[in-house]
C-alpha cells in the first residue's frame, strides 16, 4: 500500500514537471509571436495551478491506517495444524491442535495522529470468501506488540543468557508515517471426548482455508472507524490433519484412549473495543 502511494506521488510530480515545461514552451512561442498578453495570462494560470497543487500536497490530511502482511517475518504457515507423537493411537500420530501465528504491519499514511484501538482476526475464509468456523480454530485472535531480548548480568558473574519478552496490548498512538508491527498468535486443541464432535470438526475443516478477515478499529479525532480487511493465509497440513482425525477415531466410531483434554484457547481472550 505504501509503495503504491509513493508511486502515485512520483507520477503526480512527473505530470507537474511536464505541465511546467509545456506552459513555458507555449509562453515563449507566444512571446516571440508578439502575443505578450496571452503569454502572461497562460503563465499566471499555470503558476496558480501549480501553487494550488503544492498547497494541497502540504495540507495535513486526516489519519488513515492501512494494513500490510509482514511476509518477511513468516518462516512457516500462518495457520498450522499440528500432529504429535502418541503411541496409543494408530500409526502413533495424534492430530492435536491448530495454531495461528502471523504478523501485520499497521501504518499511518495520513497527516495526523491516530489511536489504534484494536486489530483482530475475526473469521477464517475459503477461496470464495465464505467463513470456515470450527471448535479447533482460535477466533477471535487479538493482535499485540511483542518483543524479545537477551539479557546477561555480567556484574554478578552470570554468563548464561536470560531470554525476556514483553507483550503490549492496544491502544497505541501512531504518529504520521509511523509503522507498528503486531503479532496475532493463539492455539486451540482438539477435545477427544465424543466421536460425534470429532466428526463435526473434520467436516468443518474439509474446506481449505485460504484467507482471513481482520477487524481494524481506530480513532482519528472524534471519528471512530471500524474497517474490515481480508488478507491471504498460508495454511499448513490441513488435509493431513483432517485425515488423521478419521484414522485415530476409526472413522468417528470411537475415541482414542487418551486423558480427556479441555479446549485450549491461548492469548485470544483480551477485551477489544466493538
Amino acid at each position: 500500500m505504501r509503495t503504491q502511494i509513493a508511486q502515485l506521488w512520483q507520477h503526480r510530480i512527473g505530470v507537474l514537471w511536464l505541465l511546467a515545461v509545456l506552459v513555458t514552451a507555449v509562453a515563449l512561442v507566444l512571446s516571440v509571436a508578439g502575443r505578450l498578453d496571452v503569454a502572461s495570462f497562460i503563465l499566471t494560470v499555470a503558476v496558480l495551478l501549480i501553487t494550488s497543487l503544492a498547497l494541497q500536497a502540504a495540507w495535513l490530511t486526516p489519519a488513515r491506517l492501512v494494513l500490510e502482511r509482514q511476509q518477511e517475518l513468516r518462516h512457516t504457515g500462518d495457520l498450522m495444524f499440528w500432529t504429535y507423537n502418541q503411541p496409543d493411537v494408530p500409526e502413533g500420530l495424534l492430530p492435536a491442535e491448530a495454531k495461528l501465528d502471523m504478523y501485520m504491519a499497521v501504518a499511518n499514511v495520513g497527516g495526523r495522529k491516530a489511536l489504534l484501538l484494536g486489530l483482530s482476526l475475526e473469521d477464517y475464509l475459503d477461496a470464495l470468501g465464505q467463513p470456515v468456523r470450527s471448535l479447533v480454530l482460535p477466533a477471535p485472535v487479538l493482535a499485540y506488540e511483542y518483543r524479545q531480548w537477551e539479557e546477561r548480568d555480567l556484574l554478578a558473574g552470570g554468563n548464561m543468557p536470560r531470554f525476556l519478552s514483553e507483550k503490549k496490548m492496544p491502544p497505541f498512538v501512531l504518529e504520521p508515517d509511523e509503522v507498528l508491527s503486531l503479532r496475532l498468535r493463539a492455539t486451540r486443541s482438539v477435545e477427544y471426548g465424543d466421536p460425534a464432535e470429532v466428526r463435526v470438526i473434520a467436516r468443518q475443516l474439509a474446506t481449505p482455508i485460504t484467507q482471513g478477515r481482520l477487524l481494524l478499529i481506530y480513532r482519528r479525532g472524534q471519528q471512530l472507524l471500524r474497517e474490515t480487511v481480508v488478507v491471504p493465509l498460508v495454511t499448513d497440513a490441513q488435509d493431513y490433519f483432517v485425515n488423521r482425525l478419521a484414522i485415530v477415531t476409526k472413522e468417528f466410531t470411537e475415541v482414542p484412549a487418551l486423558q480427556r483434554q479441555q479446549v485450549v484457547d491461548n492469548e485470544s481472550g483480551f477485551p477489544i473495543a466493538r
